[in-house]
């Protein structure tokens, strides 16, 4: 839909954002906001803290600056807080669901379960590293992966740019992803940091039967 080769391309995820928001705002108006989000962004990545750990760079750049450059573009279009976070979570929704059709290809395996037992470890460690996220393992069997983060970079970051409102958000992208990635997964959890809660209680289990 958006083929104009401009500064829109230049923002992480923006084009599947818009996607979602020109069903709500129509071509024109998604368009307008694309580009004020495209300024938007440009301006935080100018002035942001780069963080020393690289990979909590990537977070801040490829999906919380660009998030949040999104809702602002949208308040500063006139459209309401509200319906700046009913549009930002479409937005959101519609980015995870394509996440979750990708990993939808290996959690088709019957043995997908084995293999994430034997990978989550070594992924959160260099994907949520400690400076960003305290981590509590819970238990790590044949049946069930279950840890808390105690902490939450996300949750961290969007406080300071006074935005925390956006976290639930965010939240809610595991949800989308990791609720029917896999008929052999069971996904559950209760509790995140950025609905309010004391921790964010991940649990991965086998499915009976499978």
């Amino acid at each position: 839909m958006f083929r104009r080769k401009d500064s829109i391309s230049r923002v992480p995820n923006l084009r599947v954002f818009l996607t979602a928001v020109a069903k709500e705002l129509g071509r024109d108006e998604s368009h307008r906001v694309g580009e004020l989000t495209s300024s938007i962004y440009a301006d935080l990545i100018r002035n942001r803290t780069v963080p020393e750990d690289g990979v909590l760079q990537f977070h801040l750049d490829k999906y919380i600056l660009s998030g949040l450059s999104l809702y602002r573009a949208l308040q500063e279009s006139r459209v309401g807080k509200e319906q700046a976070l009913t549009l930002v979570d479409r937005a959101f929704e519609t980015w995870a669901i394509r996440a979750r059709n990708l990993l939808r290809i290996p959690g088709r395996l019957p043995f997908c379960f084995f293999f994430m037992r034997l990978l989550t470890r070594k992924i959160l460690s260099a994907g949520f590293p400690e400076k960003g996220w305290k981590i509590e393992w819970k238990e790590v069997s044949k049946e069930r992966i279950a840890f808390n983060m105690e902490s939450c970079y996300y949750l961290d970051i969007l406080k300071s740019y006074g935005a925390p409102e956006l976290v639930p958000l965010y939240c809610r992208v595991d949800d989308v992803v990791f609720e029917s990635f896999s008929p052999h997964i069971r996904w559950n959890r209760t509790k995140t940091l950025g609905r309010g809660n004391d921790c964010c209680n991940f649990e991965f289990s086998t499915r009976s039967g499978s």
